[in-house]
């Protein structure tokens, strides 16, 4: 077999979350991605998240590079390669609106994480069981006045008071927004992120593709949301993890088993990859 290439969205798919043990990646899975890596082939974590998003946990594992931002940048051998911004206008206005709603939203820039002033507030009432002090995602976030609006890949945004298909109804002509794939379906709150048209997952693989001379046959994909169809579109060969929420596995060519039963060491196995 020649080399390949294996994008790997990370929430649901690579990272699994527990109340109780937080964040984690199964042991199957890194053992997959090195014997992938061994074989030769190229692994990319393919994802939402921002450079800050990303765990010391998950990079220590080794990849060749990250599809992230759900595709505004893209980085290659640790160097940034391509990355789409929102301008400076669009946030303002992205956050005025959610401001008007009383809608929590974080700009997620590969220099930080920058958090609305509610977000307290708001994820306190949305998510009562998550420590928000002491939580290692809200840790992170930085006071919003500290951004300087020129860095920011997308929006994501935490709701209690508007409906998410209330919000895409109101930026959907203007903006590409998909649900949060992150954690727990909660009744009556509302999560999602909000990017430039045209800036997907699929459509920085297929500029990674190109850039790196890689034959599309030659890719495959595993996600297991409806964030991950644009991915599922771009590769030749798509993925579903057991698991798989909203529907996606219908544009899958394979769907595996569950994350927490060794659902990418399956999928790579089953395809000769390792």
């Amino acid at each position: 077999m020649g080399r390949k290439i294996i994008f790997l969205d990370v929430d649901g798919t690579l990272c699994n979350y527990d109340f109780n043990r937080g964040e984690y990646v199964p042991d199957s899975a890194v053992t997959a991605i090195h014997k992938a890596r061994a074989n030769g082939h190229l692994v990319f974590l393919s994802t939402g998240r921002s450079l800050p998003e990303v765990s010391r946990e998950i990079l220590e594992i080794g990849f060749d590079g990250m599809v992230g931002g759900a595709g505004a940048f893209v980085q290659y051998q640790g160097k940034i390669l391509f990355q789409k911004k929102l301008t400076r206008e669009q946030v303002r206005e992205l956050m005025d609106y959610l401001e008007e709603g009383d809608v929590a939203y974080h700009l997620e820039c590969n220099s930080g994480l920058y958090a609305s002033p509610n977000m307290a507030r708001v994820i306190k009432k949305a998510m009562p069981f998550v420590d928000f002090e002491n939580d290692a995602y809200f840790c992170r976030q930085k006071p919003l006045t500290q951004c300087s609006l020129e860095d920011v890949n997308k929006i994501s945004f935490t709701s209690v008071t508007r409906t998410y298909d209330e919000i895409y109804a109101a930026l959907s002509s203007r903006y590409h927004l998909v649900k949060a794939s992150w954690g727990p379906e909660i009744p009556g709150v509302w999560g999602g992120e909000i990017s430039l048209p045209g800036v997907n997952k699929g459509s920085a693989i297929q500029w990674l593709l190109e850039y790196l001379k890689i034959d599309p046959q030659d890719s495959y994909a595993f996600g297991d949301s409806m964030n991950d169809l644009e991915m599922f579109q771009a590769v030749h060969t798509a993925i579903a993890m057991g698991n798989s929420r909203h529907g996606v596995e219908a544009h899958a060519q394979y769907v595996t088993t569950d994350i927490d039963q060794d659902g990418i060491y399956n999928g790579m196995a089953h395809f000769g990859l390792i």
